[in-house]
């Protein structure tokens, strides 16, 4: 195999498993229907953005909620939705989205954190 036939592997591999992942993402049927239900949501794919998402997410000094507490969502705020599942997207959604459609939101994994995009504050739910 030549270097131009590797990289066309390469590039072959890499669109596989995002095909890949985006079928996993539609035969789940909590994420898809907490997404049919917001408003408006950006699904985030840039690797340098999900690296500090997660580095935030992962901060042991995260503030750590039980699921029946009131959500500290701003409205007018966008946030980053980080899920424990590592099968299904990080999303940027509108707070007013995230209150309308809390269950739906709680119910794709059984923890969910949430990263104010202005602050970078987050906090942590645990179902």
């Amino acid at each position: 195999m030549n270097e131009e036939q590797r990289k066309k592997l390469i590039i072959l591999k890499s669109v596989n498993k995002e095909y890949i992942k985006k079928l996993q993402w539609k035969s789940n049927v909590l994420l898809q229907e907490c997404l049919n239900n917001l408003e408006t949501y950006q699904i985030i794919s840039d690797e340098t953005i999900i690296k500090h998402i997660v580095k935030i997410a992962g901060d042991t000094e995260i503030k750590r909620m039980s699921h029946s507490d009131i959500p500290m969502i701003e409205k007018n705020h966008d946030y980053y939705i980080i899920w424990d599942n590592e099968r299904v997207p990080i999303i940027k959604c509108k707070g007013d989205d995230i209150i309308e459609n809390w269950d739906d939101v709680l119910a794709v994994a059984f923890d969910t954190c949430f990263v104010n995009c202005r602050t970078e504050q987050g906090f942590f739910i645990r179902e």
